[in-house]
């Protein structure tokens, strides 16, 4: 669709033009920012998350969202910036099988579990 490949080229630019700092607000918008407001509307008073830690999801997700952009221009460096079914399987094992359970899966469950005891 026409009006999509434009959009996502324009979305494309604007991260060329920002980097890492179109990272970090697109990953606190959208992980940390959008998912806190959601939940605040469908919970019940007393189940409501303080500012606090809005503040802390936003910080987080940003970082994580440095984190995330830097291991995929890394395996970019490392495996190419290709579409091959090769390029596309180094960078899935590395991501699912390296990245995730041995650092982005145990650090989100501790900082969750921490936040979510009041830090």
């Amino acid at each position: 669709m026409p009006p999509a490949h434009d959009l996502l080229v324009r979305l494309g630019q604007i991260k060329e033009r920002y980097g890492f700092g179109y990272s970090m607000v697109g990953m606190a918008v959208f992980a940390g920012a959008v998912p806190f407001f959601l939940q605040q509307l469908v919970k019940d008073a007393g189940q409501r998350r303080d500012m606090a830690m809005l503040g802390f999801l936003l910080v987080f997700w940003a970082l994580r969202g440095i984190e995330i952009d830097a291991l995929y221009r890394l395996q970019a460096r490392m495996f190419g910036e290709g579409h091959s079914a090769t390029v596309v399987i180094k960078k899935v094992v590395v991501d699912q099988f390296v990245y995730c359970p041995l650092w982005c899966m145990p650090t989100l469950t501790l900082l969750m579990e921490w936040a979510q005891r009041g830090f």
